[in-house]
């Protein structure tokens, strides 16, 4: 970690001394223009509930990035982030994506692969505050792998294969046998204008079991599901399903936007199929919720990601809505949480984003943990460049 560290920092330090350069070359199409980027998260929060021990009140920075982009010879992209959080760097996006036309790409490195519609939306801007619990729980992180898309008038597709996201985190001998799989989303969208849209997805995904050869572990999956805040970070959730031959995934999605309003939904299953006789686990869960734009004339779409864009500086958006998830299952009693939240957005201008959130979550059926209701009230300054 401490050679990742300095490695790190020798990266930011590139970032910062490289940003104001663009190589010239002979022919113009040969010019790479390099970035840098930067993102910062300030968090406040406070908590009401019957396990109060667990839920304290405070401020938290629970996430720094800087980074640098860079394009090169008209059709080439590169990025490369390191993230700071819980008193550790560690690698965020690193990949080069390779854009053929404006209907194909290819993009190989590690980041969020397009599974489910919450794929369209970055990590730190989720609609509800925090990705919704079933995302969290049955959805990917970052994997490392390539992927194909194709942004078609009607049709969006991505293709993907990828190894598990140990891959970047441990050493091949650290891991033992490695996780691989494979996913897909595709998205029919008849109406996808700014201020009229109207999309169907549905996205499947295939992987191996996971292996920690340094922890003497093997042939298993972990699921794990925290409390929708990061200033007090408490699991509500978690699952370990041993003897594991395959993990497979089933997510339809449903996006609707007129106007100021819109509304997103989308159902998760997961089902581990296990060795030795012993009965599959399944996981399920879901959310739906309501956007409005106080403030602003209409949602627009973004093509290329699948999904609602980013909204405009000036813009108040409010999102109301409710996720579940059951992560227990065939004697794994990994708990259930329900949460139904309300959050304010405003986009006060290009860099500066301030929200607010309460929500309520109803944590039960966990093997040794009691049952939590618990009340959150939290803000968030964020600054993205």
């Amino acid at each position: 970690m401490h050679s990742f560290n300095k490695l790190a920092l020798s990266i930011v330090a590139a970032a910062l001394s490289l940003s104001s350069l663009s190589a010239k070359a002979d022919n113009l199409k040969d010019q790479i223009k390099i970035k840098p980027s930067a993102l910062i998260l300030l968090d406040a929060a406070g908590y009401l509930g019957n396990d109060d021990d667990q839920f304290e009140p405070g401020v938290a920075i629970p996430d720094v990035r800087i980074g640098l982009q860079a394009t090169f010879c008209d059709s080439w992209f590169a990025k490369i982030d390191v993230k700071y959080a819980n008193k550790k760097v560690s690698p965020c996006d690193i990949y080069i994506q390779k854009t053929f036309n404006e209907r194909h790409d290819l993009k190989i490195g590690s980041f969020i692969y397009q599974f489910g519609l919450q794929a369209a939306y970055p990590s730190f801007l989720k609609p509800m505050y925090e990705a919704p619990g079933a995302d969290l729980a049955m959805g990917f992180d970052r994997l490392l792998g390539a992927q194909y898309t194709y942004n078609g008038a009607r049709w969006f597709f991505a293709g993907a294969i990828h190894a598990g996201p140990k891959a970047v985190e441990f050493n091949a001998n650290q891991r033992g046998r490695s996780e691989w799989g494979a996913l897909f989303r595709t998205v029919w969208r008849p109406r996808h204008q700014h201020g009229d849209i109207l999309s169907v997805g549905i996205s499947g995904a295939a992987n191996t079991a996971q292996n920690l050869k340094e922890q003497e572990r093997h042939d298993y999956y972990d699921l794990m599901l925290p409390f929708p805040t990061q200033v007090s970070r408490v699991t509500a959730a978690s699952a370990t399903i041993d003897n594991v031959k395959g993990v497979y995934r089933f997510s339809p999605e449903f996006l609707i936007a007129k106007g100021k309003w819109a509304f997103e939904t989308q159902y998760y299953l997961l089902n581990a199929q296990r060795k030795n006789g012993q009965a599959s686990y399944t996981a399920q869960g879901g959310y739906g919720y309501v956007r409005f734009l106080a403030r602003g004339d209409r949602f627009n779409y973004s093509a290329i990601n699948g999904g609602i864009a980013f909204p405009q500086p000036g813009q108040v958006e409010v999102v109301g809505g409710v996720d579940y998830v059951s992560l227990t299952d065939n004697h794994i009693d990994g708990g259930r949480l329900m949460t139904a939240s309300v959050t304010g957005n405003w986009f006060i201008n290009k860099y500066l984003t301030w929200r607010l959130r309460t929500g309520y979550s109803h944590r039960t059926h966990r093997l040794g943990a009691p049952d939590i209701d618990n009340f959150t009230f939290e803000t968030r300054l964020m600054f993205r460049y």
